[in-house]
């Protein structure tokens, strides 16, 4: 079994953005072939220095592998909860319910903070304590990036090469993920990224479809059929957990194409072999050391990309 990366005492602890001091500890669920996506939220608006020694036997007992959720408890002087990072759905600890926040206003002054740079980092985190190899980083150092159903011209949803979280969203008891597609042609001067709201639960209805982002601020909505209030919202709620994002996007949008000169369709006649498959049993080539199928898989459908570390 591979070798659980080193943690400092630093990571996952964060001071939110806001006129109020708010310090959180992050500690994600580290247990082996677990996919909860969880971290333990530790909080409190006391400073940092009264956070990490409240929060020293949970951070102990969380960097030694033990059951950290048992030493959580509100006689620490904190406030303490469970967060799903994709959904951002909040549960006290040793529950499968989703928190009635208005019911914990110092939970939810927490999660009316979290924005989306933030979670971004708590995902990074998340992986990072599990060994995995930052995606980001590894896109970057690779000569190739082969993906699957594309064609040069094609946008490139960001999540198929970078992004350690989904983005999701709850609207109306329904489940909505935010995918965010770029151009990655290096000299194109389009300024455009599309961003779509597909619904993952449940499986069996329309999305709520899509508005494209102009560089120059302008938006383009083009619901699904009925969908316009339902677009609306959602956008409304991605600006919420975005606050700045045009500079998200415009962010993102350089780092693609950063890497678009080394994009290949799988179909590409100029690669001289193709990537060879993973099997579902064999190692994650993500380095994890877990078994594809309990790592990887999920997202190395059509239009993952897969890297090669040599330019042959």
């Amino acid at each position: 079994m591979k070798k659980q990366a080193e943690i400092s005492t630093q990571d996952g602890l964060l001071e939110l953005a806001g006129t109020t001091q708010i310090w959180i500890w992050a500690h994600p669920c580290r247990m082996e072939d677990c996919d909860c996506r969880l971290a333990m939220i530790l909080t409190t608006s006391d400073g940092r220095a009264a956070l990490l020694e409240r929060g020293s036997d949970v951070h102990k007992a969380w960097h030694a592998g033990a059951d950290f959720t048992r030493v959580g408890s509100p006689t620490m002087g904190l406030d303490v909860f469970l967060l799903n990072i994709d959904s951002v759905d909040a549960f006290l600890v040793g529950s499968q319910t989703p928190l009635d926040v208005t019911s914990h206003p110092h939970v939810r002054a927490v999660l009316d903070r979290l924005d989306g740079e933030v979670l971004d980092a708590i995902g990074r985190f998340y992986d990072h304590s599990r060994g995995k190899e930052d995606r980001a980083t590894r896109a970057v150092a690779a000569k190739k990036i082969v993906l699957a159903g594309w064609s040069r011209g094609d946008m490139v949803e960001y999540g198929s090469l970078g992004g350690a979280r989904r983005d999701l969203y709850r609207l109306d008891g329904k489940l909505f993920e935010a995918h965010e597609s770029y151009c990655p042609t290096p000299k194109c001067t389009c300024g455009e990224v599309i961003v779509g709201f597909e619904q993952c639960q449940p499986g069996d209805a329309t999305d709520a479809g899509h508005l494209t982002v102009h560089q120059s601020g302008g938006l383009q909505f083009a619901p699904s059929t009925g969908g316009k209030d339902q677009l609306d919202r959602l956008w409304s709620a991605f600006r919420q957990r975005h606050p700045r994002y045009r500079q998200r996007l415009a962010r993102r949008d350089a780092w693609m194409k950063s890497l678009g000169s080394r994009l290949v369709a799988d179909s590409d006649p100029s690669l001289a072999a193709p990537l060879a498959s993973v099997g579902r049993n064999d190692p994650c080539p993500c380095g994890s050391g877990k078994k594809y199928k309990k790592c990887c898989a999920g997202v190395n459908a059509a239009g993952a990309g897969r890297f090669a570390e040599s330019s042959t």
